[in-house]
């Protein structure tokens, strides 16, 4: 990576003020690789943070998605379908599949549901949630770089800083 190229990752989260730990674990490791974060940081006070957090994201990939070393994606965001990212079709079980549903239909094309020219199938996620064990619900995710992380087990922070020494 030279100098002048800055690699960043994506985090996608309705409530980045609730996870203070998480957001220092993941700055102080992605630092000491040359990388940033970047995440929503006043949506707190927003009427719809679900179409907040969709919005972020489909303006992070417009803006140089080549320097997208990764993404970190919660699972619960309160949002219906996934409309604002051009997706028709996709629910969200009223926002507790919001972060598989990204993945699956708008990063990783899983479902070949997005003609969005951006592809990240080799872009490492992160899926970092309350939510215990999905990864046996939806075994797709094993055939790409998906990690799942608890947010309320032990060890996350552990677990965190391995995902990033991972990036490329």
């Amino acid at each position: 990576m030279s100098k002048q190229q800055k690699y960043r990752v994506v985090w996608i989260e309705d409530n980045p003020q609730w996870h203070i730990n998480e957001k220092k674990v993941l700055n102080d490791a992605l630092s000491a690789k040359g990388m940033t974060l970047e995440y929503l940081q006043n949506i707190s006070d927003s009427d719809d943070p679900g179409a907040e957090c969709l919005k972020f994201l489909k303006d992070q990939i417009e803006t140089e998605p080549e320097k997208i070393a990764g993404f970190v994606l919660d699972v619960l965001i309160p949002i219906e379908n996934l409309s604002i990212l051009g997706i028709a079709g996709v629910e969200t079980s009223g926002g507790a599949t919001t972060g598989i549903e990204i993945a699956s239909n708008y990063l990783l094309n899983h479902s070949k549901k997005t003609t969005t020219k951006f592809k990240f199938s080799e872009t490492p996620i992160l899926f970092f949630s309350i939510a215990p064990g999905l990864t046996w619900k939806y075994p797709w995710m094993n055939q790409f770089p998906c990690t799942y992380i608890e947010k309320e087990e032990d060890g996350w922070q552990e677990e965190i800083k391995n995902w990033v020494n991972s990036l490329k």
